[in-house]
């Protein structure tokens, strides 16, 4: 399997929301977003991120089957700060290290730019949070009840964060 990882351009916006609603669909406690409030948002609002913001993705030839973003804050008293969101591998391609490649493009790309990056991960999403513990990121605080689903379950969530120098 030959796998490549590019970043992101707003050409690839419909790709990459197949595959976010696809990762809201089966796994919803892993993500704030529903599927529905994807497929509500408008694809040019997709492109807009893809071009302001940096995300990676990893290609199996030309579907993409894994995606992370990057978003840096254009406030100016929150610039210093990068936040990791919508990371996702299609359950096919893990066990590779492909995620831990997409994560560490990210942090390449925010490294000199910002002063930390921060992330939110679902408690129970136990492979995610070993991966982000590996790469440096330390948990700064639990939130129970972070995330309410359709049918009334509660997810916890943990915020984590990397420091740079």
């Amino acid at each position: 399997m030959t796998l490549d990882l590019r970043r992101l351009t707003p050409a690839d916006a419909p790709a990459l929301r197949a595959l976010r609603i696809e990762a809201f669909t089966l796994h919803p406690r892993d993500f704030r977003s529903s599927p529905e409030d994807e497929a509500a948002q408008p694809l040019a609002a997709l492109g807009a991120l893809l071009a302001r913001d940096h995300f990676v993705g990893v290609f199996d030839g030309e579907a993409l089957v894994g995606a992370a973003g990057l978003i840096i804050e254009p406030r100016a008293k929150l610039a210093h700060k990068g936040l990791i969101a919508s990371v996702y591998l299609r359950a096919s391609h893990r066990g590779h290290g492909r995620a831990e490649h997409m994560l560490r493009a990210l942090l390449a790309a925010a490294e000199g730019k910002v002063e930390a990056v921060h992330l939110n991960a679902s408690v129970g999403n136990d492979a995610a949070l070993r991966l982000y513990q590996r790469l440096g990121f330390e948990v700064l605080a639990a939130e129970p009840r972070a995330l309410k689903l359709p049918g009334g379950e509660y997810v916890d969530e943990v915020s984590m964060v990397r420091r740079f120098g």
